[in-house]
């Protein structure tokens, strides 16, 4: 049920990337070159979506500075119902409630039904039945690379946290929120297809050399 409701909100999603995905593979005759320069052709067209919730993440984490500044001034020593009055009356001057700080992922929101959409073109696909890609026999199964052990969900763990550490690098809690959503993430796909967790490596990988690439400019053009 869940899942038919995000096919059809996602619809407009799934169908360019899967036409986008068959053209791709008529031409180039590669499934797993494919699925990886979908991924690039999907991280290339969101660029201004991630710069956008880049922006918001910036604007939010300086407005909490602010906020988080003024509640450690003003109940520096402060325990118990006293302080929590203190702090309540902070943010309710701000505007301020913890729970905005999901805008703190907005650069992960943005991206997030790119990813989910994979699943409905990867997650069960026959056509990828028995199709190799280098290591991997077969697109649509575990990989098993290690005896038995699935090596391409440790990958995208991998990769994913190199990416978090250079892009949170002065923004902790940023940081370890991310690295336990990974812990849990890599548990949930531990056992997809291949293709989709190649699909979700190559995000993280084309995503992480767009952000050092970007950044570079930046830091040269200051």
């Amino acid at each position: 049920m869940i899942g038919d409701i995000f096919a059809t909100v996602l619809l407009p999603i799934i169908l360019p990337m899967e036409m986008i995905f068959d053209a791709l593979w008529a031409f180039v005759g590669s499934a797993g070159v494919s699925i990886i320069t979908l991924a690039l052709i999907v991280s290339l067209l969101t660029i201004p979506l991630k710069k956008w919730a880049g922006k918001v993440e910036d604007e939010f984490f300086a407005f909490k500075q602010s906020v988080d500044t003024e509640v450690a001034e003003k109940t520096l020593g402060l325990k118990g119902e006293k302080r929590f009055t203190i702090v309540e009356a902070i943010y309710e001057k701000h505007g301020y409630h913890p729970i905005k700080s999901i805008i703190s992922g907005a650069s992960f929101i943005v991206i997030l039904p790119f990813l989910i959409s994979a699943i409905f073109i990867f997650g069960n696909a026959d056509s990828l039945t028995d199709v190799s890609f280098l290591l991997v026999d077969d697109l649509s199964a575990q990989d098993q690379l290690l005896l038995g052990i699935n090596l391409l969900p440790i990958l995208m763990l991998v990769l994913g946290v190199g990416d978090a550490m250079l892009r949170w690098r002065n923004q902790r809690d940023q940081l370890v929120r991310y690295l336990v959503i990974s812990l849990i993430l890599i548990v949930l796909v531990y056992t997809l297809s291949s293709a989709l967790i190649l699909y979700w490596i190559s995000m993280n990988f084309w995503s992480f050399l767009i952000f050092f690439l970007t950044s570079r400019v930046s830091i040269k053009s200051i």
